[in-house]
């Protein structure tokens, strides 16, 4: 689970969607890169145990919610998530999930009306939510795993209403993009694709967040 909080965290809020975020990804590997040091040292010389020992038990809880709600809110945006927010100009919880034809021309993630009536929303709650979690209701192995391949499966072939490729424009974009990302690339650079940019203040924030999710973690771990 910390893994996946981490890896949400860098994907979403540091690098951002489709490298939209505060810094670049080359920069947020750098900090990643440092994260894992310091993390080894402060595991090494007891630091990391003795924080989680001593954080009070009224934060790691308010943490641990906090975290929830920040994955609960990824999940449910638009932008890589389930759509069901982000419909909304005022504010970025709004409803959305409605089909092509009722969104904005100018901001494709707002909902003119129809909200909450796109199949692929519904396919996510309920293969990927509610069926994920009656799985893990009868302790089913690899649930998380089995949710997400059914939700990958079905939503795959193109002529289908739950598609996430539709045969329009922003279907075959999103189609060409997905191909990017599952296509394989040889690895030609290891530690020369990393921007030693740590005088970067957004760097450090980025840095620090990870090593506090880190050490709440090891809270967990210890069964607090």
């Amino acid at each position: 689970m910390l893994l996946h909080i981490v890896n949400a965290y860098f994907a979403f809020s540091v690098v951002g969607f489709n490298g939209t975020g505060s810094i670049t990804y080359r920069e947020a590997l750098a900090a990643v890169f440092l994260d894992g040091w310091i993390t080894l040292f402060i595991s090494a010389i007891g630091f990391q145990r003795w924080l989680a020992l001593n954080t009070p038990k009224s934060l790691a809880l308010a943490t641990g919610a906090g975290i929830g709600i920040f994955i609960a809110f990824i999940g449910l945006q638009p932008s890589g998530g389930l759509g069901m927010l982000g419909g909304d100009y005022s504010n970025l919880v709004g409803l959305g999930g409605c089909p092509d034809q009722y969104a904005d021309p100018d901001h494709a993630y707002f909902c003119l009306s129809h909200v909450l009536q796109k199949p692929t929303v519904w396919l996510g709650i309920f293969v990927g939510g509610f069926l994920t979690v009656l799985m893990m209701m009868y302790r089913v192995r690899g649930a998380f795993i089995i949710g997400t391949l059914l939700v990958s499966c079905i939503s795959w072939p193109r002529s289908t209403p739950v598609t996430l490729f539709p045969h329009t424009p922003i279907g075959d974009a999103n189609f060409d993009f997905f191909k990017k990302v599952v296509m394989f690339r040889p690895v030609n650079h290891t530690g020369n694709v990393l921007d030693y940019h740590y005088g970067k203040g957004k760097v450090w924030l980025a840095l620090i967040t990870m090593l506090y999710v880190e050490v709440m973690g090891k809270y967990d771990s210890e069964g607090i």
